[in-house]
């Protein structure tokens, strides 16, 4: 499995969004709460977004 990663964004309590494309389908997790985002549809701008709009607010150690 080919693992690319594309962007990461601190949390409002200082931890990592990471967006990462795993054979070319994009996801976001927040090592935080570990929440996670996926678009199968491949739609890396969306999953882009979730982190940038989810990185402020997320405040989970």
């Amino acid at each position: 499995m080919a693992y690319e990663l594309v962007a990461t964004y601190v949390t409002k309590a200082g931890m990592n969004v990471v967006v990462e494309s795993k054979n070319g389908t994009p996801e976001a997790r927040c090592g935080g709460c570990d929440q996670m985002y996926l678009h199968r549809d491949g739609s890396l701008k969306v999953v882009k977004k979730w982190a940038e709009q989810h990185a402020p607010v997320c405040n989970i150690k």
